[in-house]
């Protein structure tokens, strides 16, 4: 980050996808909030598994398919 800048982000959404992005800019020395209206890792990444179906778009929470 510059000198002299300042950059907050908000990152809404406390799945796999929105808990790496914040940490990355965190990391990057950014200012984070994360928003999740419930407990962290529990919605959509809690009923797929916590993995990412590049191939597929069904998620392995629907019936029939583990």
């Amino acid at each position: 980050m510059a000198q002299g800048t300042s950059s907050r982000f908000t990152v809404i959404g406390g799945g796999i996808v929105g808990v790496c992005c914040a940490l990355y800019l965190q990391r990057a020395g950014f200012a984070v909030r994360l928003i999740e209206k419930g407990a962290p890792g529990r919605a959509a990444s809690f009923g797929n598994s916590g993995s990412f179906g590049i191939a597929s778009c069904v998620p392995f929470a629907m019936p029939g398919v583990l």
